[in-house]
């Protein structure tokens, strides 16, 4: 596995263990329980590509696709993004697991790095799911109207009582 880097050539995640020597058993401890602890992932990057299902895909590209030009989402589209959450948990289950058997103290920080990574990709993707723009739009539309409706109505009520026919 290469080594988790930004676009700088720096490391994506620092987990406080210097990669000189072997991995204790104590680094691979630290390294697992980091991984449970809550909200962990705030501020890690989406890695560049990750390997789902056999397919090296260019989870960056796809996530930054999706946040950032996609309005509104199908029926179709949303079962696309459950796939894709379902694909990237099993790939973060596999990094969780190979934390605690790498040999190598650079491969286990980089399945570490990469497990943050998508730990933040799986709640990107729940979230885009959740906050559709399109269904919080027609709620938002829907709000709008029925305010507009309720004062429009006090509106009335107002000018009838003006007028003393109220």
């Amino acid at each position: 596995m290469k080594a988790a880097m930004d676009d700088n050539g720096y490391r994506v995640c620092n987990p406080g263990i210097t990669l000189e020597g072997p991995l204790s058993e104590e680094e691979r401890n630290t390294l697992e329980r980091k991984l449970v602890r809550t909200l962990n992932w705030i501020g890690v990057k989406i890695p560049q590509e990750v390997e789902l299902k056999g397919k090296k895909v260019p989870l960056k590209e796809v996530m930054w696709d999706l946040m950032s030009k996609k309005e509104c989402f199908t029926e179709e589209e949303k079962k696309i993004l459950s796939d894709l959450e379902s694909a990237l948990e099993k790939k973060l289950k596999e990094d969780i697991k190979d934390v605690g058997t790498d040999e190598s103290k650079t491969e286990a920080i980089d399945h570490y790095c990469e497990a943050l990574g998508l730990m933040r990709a799986i709640i990107s993707v729940k979230t885009m799911v959740e906050t559709d723009k399109c269904l919080v739009s027609k709620q938002k539309l829907s709000k709008r109207i029925t305010d507009r409706r309720k004062a429009e109505a006090e509106s009335w009520l107002g000018f009838l009582k003006r007028i003393d026919l109220y």
